[in-house]
């Protein structure tokens, strides 16, 4: 997986984030049990202003692994670009239990 998830960082910083998305997509087919896919692909996501999409993503990396403070922190940053404070807040509470 670190090697899709690498290609992808990659690909992102050259701006295709289509391709990079992609590959994101085909890892949290691949690897749909590993949090880390789920929030690569929410990342792209970000990057690409697509909030809800990106919200989507991190709530299956959280079903996941539900204590894993990244996808708090990352669900968060995605509520508050939507202006959705309350559930950003309500996220990190959750976390911090």
């Amino acid at each position: 997986y670190q090697s899709w998830s690498a290609l992808a960082s990659q690909l992102q910083a050259l701006r295709r984030f289509d391709e990079a998305t992609q590959l994101c997509r085909e890892a949290t087919e691949r690897f749909p049990f590993l949090p880390r896919s789920w929030v690569d692909l929410a990342l792209m996501y970000r990057a690409q202003r697509d909030h809800q999409a990106a919200i989507e993503s991190l709530e299956k990396a959280r079903k996941i692994n539900p204590s894993w403070a990244e996808i708090a922190c990352e669900l968060a940053c995605s509520y508050n670009d939507i202006d959705r404070r309350d559930d950003a807040i309500a996220t990190l509470k959750r976390a911090a239990k």
